[in-house]
């Protein structure tokens, strides 16, 4: 799910709240009146933000859509805080209207057009054509639109910086984070014997990790088996020590 989930909810539960006032008359027909203070329409303002606008419009599955004034003064409101100078302000607009458009660059013969339905890729695919608006749109498309994995962060940060260890250095807070987080996925790697981490690492403290180690623990963590790597690594010296004396061998004939 991502940021241009976020706008087509909303208008989906307006939808089918419209489609029901007739059936909830004294309740639903307050409740989307545009005055009201507590109804549909201020939590509507409240959530939606011009960022969920310009993500909306840059899907290219919304492409034909008629822009509402609202929205246009939304899209123009997010296009001049994401660039910094007038001129990215003008080239950003004038890329949008040609994305909309299929003008060039982006005429409909182009390969990101067969992407259309995948708007992170089609974005990617487009980085040729126009890289500033498609940096804007594949940087939307690669956003989770929850704030789960940092609420989770916070959560583990409050539990182990707590009233009785107030006093620990936010470095040291942020390693026993990492660890805590990360520790289960290490214990399942280690009962189902995928491989063992190095005796450096066990034997030190998480203040003492040098940035190889750091290295190395998060190569664990992404899966990636540490044996195989040295095998590589001795395989590669090996054989860079047989061609060596091979060589070496070659100079005595020429010598003989």
């Amino acid at each position: 799910m991502h940021l241009g989930h976020v706008l087509p909810r909303w208008i989906t539960v307006a939808e089918h709240l419209s489609m029901r006032k007739m059936d909830y008359p004294d309740d639903l027909i307050p409740f989307m009146a545009i005055g009201n203070e507590k109804g549909f329409s201020e939590c509507y303002k409240r959530q939606i933000v011009p960022i969920h606008v310009a993500a909306y419009y840059l899907s290219s599955e919304n492409r034909t859509k008629p822009i509402t004034e609202h929205d246009d003064n939304q899209l123009q409101a997010f296009f001049r805080q994401y660039t910094s100078s007038e001129a990215n302000f003008g080239t950003l607009c004038f890329e949008f209207e040609c994305f909309r458009a299929q003008e060039s660059p982006f005429e409909p013969g182009h390969r990101c057009w067969t992407l259309s339905k995948t708007p992170k890729l089609f974005w990617h695919a487009a980085m040729i054509l126009s890289p500033l608006i498609a940096k804007l749109g594949y940087r939307f498309f690669s956003t989770p639109c929850n704030s789960v994995a940092s609420e989770q962060a916070f959560s583990i940060q409050n539990l182990i910086h707590n009233k009785s260890r107030n006093r620990l250095k936010s470095v040291t807070t942020d390693k026993l984070t990492y660890i805590y987080t990360n520790g289960r996925i290490l214990d399942q790697f280690d009962s189902e014997g995928m491989f063992q981490l190095p005796e450096s690492i066990k034997a030190r403290s998480i203040h003492d990790l040098t940035p190889e180690d750091e290295v190395t623990l998060e190569n664990a963590l992404l899966g990636l088996d540490i044996e195989h790597q040295s095998n590589e690594v001795d395989e590669d010296e090996n054989m860079d020590g047989n061609e060596e004396e091979e060589s070496s061998e070659e100079d005595d004939d020429d010598s003989w």
